[in-house]
């Protein structure tokens, strides 16, 4: 799994490009680099395309454990400014595992989370121009 990150695309979000075959190591990683990232201060919220990411390998107890592990970083406060997080996938098996992580999210701490099947419709719920 191989991720990017965009600080100046959109100001105040940050744009997460997800490629290659999603793990729960690599979502960890992710985690783990978004904690230690210093422009993460002045975010407000995040937009991750992951398109190009194939799910099939996850399995749901992964994805509740990431939920979880990104609600850890909430409260340690890793993500102080972060109100709003859109998820963009393209199919059917990336849709309903991340709609499993935006609800096992939603019992947690941390900002409020959508997933969406195009770009558009994600930037219109974050407020992008």
């Amino acid at each position: 799994m191989v991720y990017r990150l965009d600080f100046d695309r959109y100001p105040g979000t940050l744009l997460i490009t997800c490629e290659g075959s999603a793990s729960f190591v690599g979502f960890l990683s992710y985690m783990q680099g978004l904690q230690e990232e210093p422009r993460m201060g002045g975010v407000s919220s995040i937009l991750v395309d992951m398109r190009s990411l194939t799910v099939r390998d996850l399995k749901t107890s992964e994805v509740e454990a990431i939920a979880r592990e990104q609600a850890q970083l909430v409260r340690v406060g890793s993500y102080p400014n972060i109100k709003r997080s859109a998820m963009v996938v393209s199919d059917n098996l990336a849709f309903g595992l991340t709609r499993q992580f935006v609800n096992v999210s939603s019992t947690l701490e941390g900002p409020l989370r959508m997933v969406f099947r195009d770009m558009d419709s994600a930037m219109e719920w974050l407020e992008i121009e």
